[in-house]
């Protein structure tokens, strides 16, 4: 029998059980997992402290500052704060919502801590109000609040508030009361009227309003 010329004719390999499929490359292997980080052994940050005064009570975002308050508006007689008042109650007529009148009449003993007691006085009235109420200062010794949305229960509510607050120590003056004599008068609309001029009268403004 005569062979062929050339070369003889390739055979297929033989097939292997762990040798990869015609076609199929090897598979590259898995990257190592990392090792695990050890659990801390103590906190990363300290715990925040508690409220001055009231152990326990820790606040809620210890780090981050209350939101400033609204600006007081200026009035500079009762008959300009009036007028702002009728404006506020038109909006609140047109809302639907019921709306409260604080006045706050400031006496202090010492005519001397006037122009550096007043202005702090008031900014911290403004903070025992929502940011939604509206304060002007009238003249150089008083403060209107009128409260959007509250009634007459609730103005109580806000000026047992007030009258504690106008009791704190403010900075090197100890005792305030002793050098302060407020008087905090409160009134609601349909109570006590529907329009600026009853209301502050009722609230305890002067009758020139």
């Amino acid at each position: 029998m005569e062979m062929p010329d050339g070369p003889p004719p390739s055979r297929p390999p033989a097939f292997h059980p762990l040798a990869d499929p015609p076609g199929i490359g090897r598979r590259p292997l898995a990257a190592p997992m990392p090792a695990p980080m050890p659990a801390p052994t103590a906190p990363l940050t300290a715990p925040p402290a508690a409220l001055p005064g009231r152990p326990g009570v820790v606040p809620r975002n210890p780090g981050r500052r209350p939101p400033p308050a609204p600006a007081l508006a200026e009035c500079a007689d009762p008959a300009q704060a009036a007028s702002l008042l009728n404006t506020l109650l038109g909006r609140c007529r047109r809302q639907g919502h019921a709306a409260a009148v604080l006045w706050v009449q400031l006496q202090l003993t010492d005519p001397a801590q006037h122009a550096a007691l007043v202005p702090v006085l008031g900014l911290r009235l403004r903070h025992r109000v929502r940011a939604t109420d509206h304060m002007a200062q009238v003249g150089a010794d008083a403060f209107m609040v009128v409260l959007m949305g509250a009634g007459h229960a609730a103005a109580l509510l806000v000026r047992s508030r007030l009258e504690a607050a106008l009791r704190e120590p403010c900075g090197q003056l100890a005792d305030v009361s002793a050098a302060l004599l407020p008087r905090v008068g409160c009134s609601a609309v349909g109570e006590h009227g529907s329009t600026a001029g009853p209301l502050l009268r009722v609230a305890g403004a002067p009758t020139g309003a």
